[in-house]
């Protein structure tokens, strides 16, 4: 795909990037010293010279894209797919090959994969039609539910009551009557939420809340497996149930999963009456309905007079990865390292601001958070550019990526699409990764943190000189928090390391601005970065993965704030939470994906990872504070594979669990961490409506 960078004049992108930056654009990068030098030539930092032409191409980097031009680069924005293209420029410019291939087989920057928030955008077209004309009210009358996909029916309509396929005390759902004449082929199932229930309006079957029968998405799946076109949830009247007087929304349901082909709405109980008397010859009401369905399972034909019902779901959006590579030479030629930082941030804030309700609606520049670190990326591949031209024909010398993440804010999902079976070489064959994100604040403290040094066996060792020669101040940690893109990388056993300079007060918030970047810092760190990474393509030794020993020696402590917090969404394939506690996180924006932290009638507090996950459990993808799982001591990472004795494979296995208890239920979770097999008590609490 062509950049549109390259429709423009490159004397004009030029000179556009050296106006951002107020300095003169390098027409070339400088290299780095090549051939077979001593490992300890790598240690010190490069010369003065070289720094300082550094620090002009960085700075024109940071000043580019922390512009509003690119405004906040969040995935599905113009500004997100020209940071893209910026990238692909600069890679084409230093002479870097395309990483990946393109479906039409032809060689490509960009990896292109739908995030969790474009996936299910949102509704772009409803319709729900009465005979006679009438037209209900979206909002008001009904809603599309996130079960729902894209279509388009007029159909009779059939009662299916509860559509529980087998209930307590013998009770059958979707019974058809003699003549079967009530079957679901075609028609629209009109189906009740919860499951029988007393004359009080409480379950029959559940001393409290509801049980695992009362889940919506088995129901709407039986219903569809009968051959039901199209669904009409409705809530029972008389329920006692603080939902059963509203509409649910398009957000909620997601975490469970969606059905194929299939419209699915809900009705209001006046909209549904109003339903039953245009289409039901004996005008039966919802209350009647609810009467016959809490005593039998029995469908009823409601007549033959149809219902439309139109829904038309927006497509999934896409973002892209950006990669490129320089091949190396020889026996080590088909070994790659890899430097990654990722370049989207929040946009204008509707998710992931930390700067409140003022700060909605306002650039985020996101310079340090990751301007910083993909400037730095950008910075190396001219640099290696240069340097592998110089590499002799006998040479053993790894091959070298460079990658832009999309979509990390919202869940490292970026790298974890690349990591989860669309990588450019086995992830054994990946030497090493090394993480920029937020390099931009270097500062005496909190100093330097490179976190993950002890991800492979003599990793920590190797690198220690460096950290002695640098010059300023870092600590190392063995352990690396799965609070960026290298959590993707530990995930399919590659060794990591991650550089990071801290936390500040602009961090996610408008202020966030490329004035306030310490360009000379940043560039110290990139060439730290550079040197190992130097070192990293013709060392010998190799590097073998290994997860920091259950009891290694203790980290060296380091300020709070500078711990770079989880994303707020879930990772799509979260690190094992096997490196030092990432505290529960506070509820995400209500805009964005739902977190399982409530179902039926009791709270939890965990948002899944991955729900098409092939690894059996449900992957935790993130803990909210002061809830049970947080108190229980769950961890982001963790992987939870049985509830009470019983095994969970799905997310979908665990939720009816989840609704069956009750307020003050103290449930036994087992868990893996860190490829250790764990238990805890976890005492559930009242759902927060």
């Amino acid at each position: 795909m062509q950049s549109r960078f390259a429709r423009w004049s490159l004397s004009g992108l030029l000179a556009a990037a050296a106006a951002f930056s107020g300095v003169p654009v390098l027409a070339a990068a400088p290299a780095l010293p090549g051939g077979p030098e001593a490992a300890s030539s790598f240690w010190t930092p490069s010369p003065a010279d070289t720094l300082a032409r550094e620090e002009a191409l960085y700075r024109q980097h940071i000043f580019t894209l922390a512009n509003p031009f690119f405004e906040g680069r969040v995935p599905g924005t113009r500004g997100n797919d020209d940071a893209a293209d910026y990238l692909q420029f600069w890679f084409e410019r230093h002479g870097l090959a395309p990483a990946f291939t393109a479906k039409d087989g032809k060689p490509s920057y960009f990896q292109p994969f739908s995030p969790q928030r474009l996936r299910r955008a949102g509704v772009d077209e409803q319709r729900v039609v009465l005979p006679g004309g009438r037209e209900l009210e979206p909002t008001e009358d009904y809603s599309v539910l996130a079960y729902s996909d894209s279509g388009n029916l007029t159909a009779p309509v059939v009662f299916a009551g509860y559509a529980i396929e087998q209930g307590a005390g013998g009770y059958r759902g979707f019974v058809r009557g003699p003549a079967g004449s009530n079957g679901l082929g075609g028609k629209i199932a009109l189906i009740l939420r919860f499951e029988p229930m007393t004359s009080e309006g409480r379950s029959r079957w559940a001393d409290e809340g509801w049980s695992e029968h009362a889940g919506l998405l088995p129901k709407i799946r039986a219903a569809v497996e009968r051959g039901a076109k199209g669904v009409i949830i409705v809530n029972p009247p008389g329920a006692q149930d603080p939902r059963a007087s509203r509409l649910m929304r398009f957000i909620e349901g997601r975490a469970e999963g969606t059905v194929e082909g299939v419209p699915v709405v809900m009705l209001s109980q006046p909209a549904a009456d109003a339903m039953l008397a245009a289409v039901d010859p004996q005008k039966r009401t919802l209350d009647q309905l609810r009467a016959h369905a809490d005593e039998s399972g029995e469908m009823l034909p409601l007549g033959e007079q149809g219902v439309t019902i139109s829904v038309k779901i927006n497509p999934p959006g896409t973002t892209h990865n950006v990669g490129a590579v320089l091949r190396g030479k020889g026996a080590l030629a088909d070994e790659y390292v890899v430097i990654g930082a990722h370049f989207d941030h929040v946009g204008y804030g509707d998710f992931g601001s930390l700067g409140g309700r003022e700060a909605r609606g306002k650039i985020h520049p996101g310079a340090d958070d990751n301007a910083s670190g993909t400037s730095g990326m950008l910075t190396l591949a001219a640099r290696f550019a240069e340097h592998y031209k110089s590499l002799p024909d006998d040479a053993n010398a790894r091959s070298i990526a460079f990658f832009g993440w999309s979509a990390e804010e919202s869940g490292l999902e970026g790298s974890a699409f690349y990591c989860n079976g669309n990588m450019i070489a086995p992830a054994d064959k990946h030497y090493l990764y090394i993480n920029l994100d937020m390099i931009g604040r270097l500062r005496e403290k909190p100093p330097l943190e490179v976190t993950g040094v002890g991800s492979a066996g003599g990793l920590e060792a190797w690198l220690k000189p460096y950290w002695d020669h640098a010059g300023f101040p870092i600590v190392a940690k063995r352990r690396a928090p799965p609070n960026s893109d290298h959590a993707s990388f530990f995930n399919v056993k590659v060794p990591v390391i991650f550089l990071f300079t801290g936390l500040h007060t602009e961090y996610h918030r408008p202020a966030d601005t490329a004035d306030q970047i310490n360009i000379e810092g940043a560039v110290k760190v990139l060439d730290l970065a550079g040197r190992i990474a130097l070192d990293a393509i013709t060392r010998a030794e190799p590097l073998v993965f290994g997860a920091p020993d259950p009891t290694p020696p203790a980290d060296p402590a380091t300020p709070t704030e500078a711990e770079k917090p989880a994303p707020p969404v879930a990772p799509p394939a979260a690190v094992p939470a096997a490196g030092p506690r990432v505290d529960p996180a506070p509820d995400p924006l209500g805009d964005g994906a739902q977190p399982v932290r409530s179902i039926g009638g009791v709270r939890f507090g965990v948002m899944p990872g991955d729900y098409a996950d092939d690894n059996p459990g449900v992957l935790i993808g993130q803990v909210f504070e002061n809830t049970p799982a947080s108190k229980a001591g769950l961890r982001a990472g963790d992987r939870m594979i049985k509830w009470n004795g019983k095994e969970i494979k799905t997310v979908e296995d665990w939720t009816p669990l989840l609704r069956a208890q009750k307020a003050g239920d103290v449930v036994d979770v087992t868990y893996v961490r860190a490829g250790l097999t764990l238990d805890t008590k976890v005492t559930l609490e009242a759902r927060r409506d």
